[in-house]
């Protein structure tokens, strides 16, 4: 996690990975450095909800109408 503190420096405000790696610890140190967390390809409503819950910006699926209302329906 430690590379994630060299964003800020490489004039970067955000930072785009893979939903699988993102947990506390890297929301946590996203947000600490002021930086938008955004994720792919994330085709699971339960998943997607995980990683809203968590600070994630935003999510690249292959079904955004879909995962909109799943998203929606609680």
């Amino acid at each position: 996690m430690k590379t994630i503190n060299l964003v800020p420096n490489a004039g970067l405000d955000g930072i785009s990975l893979s939903y699988n790696i993102i947990d506390d610890t890297v929301a946590y140190l996203t947000g600490k450095l002021n930086l938008s967390l955004f994720t792919w390809t994330v085709d699971k409503p339960d998943e997607a909800k995980r990683l809203i819950a968590l600070g994630v910006k935003g999510i690249t699926t292959n079904r955004p109408g879909w995962m909109k209302e799943q998203i929606a329906m609680e």
